[in-house]
């Protein structure tokens, strides 16, 4: 039997956590123009809370909390050593939990915001995960 495409990604992903921002990221990249969007909309609009789905090692939390310290800002992620990661630069167990974008633990309406940031094309339904976020955004 062979694996699901998204466990081969899960599986690399855990492979890859401990080098994953020097390998995939980059400053100048369309990830960045999209945080510093996302920064400029929810400040603009008063929105005080964001949720990150697939939120990997937490780098569009800490940008947001960086440039935007008044967010109440959380992310969710499968991998647990993804999120390893972002607990390593600090982010609160609280603030970073594991989880799958199929089924939010979060009520209807918890958050101003929800975003995510190139994770879509990795699962294998996107319209239940984008289903899951615009139930949990108010």
């Amino acid at each position: 039997m062979s694996a699901r495409p998204e466990d081969i990604q899960r599986r690399y992903y855990a492979e890859t956590a401990e080098r994953y921002d020097t390998s995939h990221l980059h400053e100048d990249d369309g990830h960045m123009l999209a945080l510093r969007y996302i920064t400029d909309v929810t400040r603009a609009n008063g929105f005080a809370s964001v949720l990150d789905v697939g939120a990997g090692t937490g780098r569009a939390m800490l940008y947001l909390t960086e440039m935007a310290p008044e967010l109440d800002v959380h992310g969710i992620e499968p991998v647990a050593e993804l999120i390893a990661q972002g607990h390593e630069k600090g982010i609160s167990p609280e603030a970073l939990v594991q989880g799958d974008g199929n089924a939010l633990p979060y009520p209807d309406g918890a958050f101003d915001v929800v975003i995510e940031t190139g994770m879509l094309h990795h699962v294998p339904r996107p319209a239940r995960v984008v289903a899951e976020m615009l139930r949990v955004a108010r």
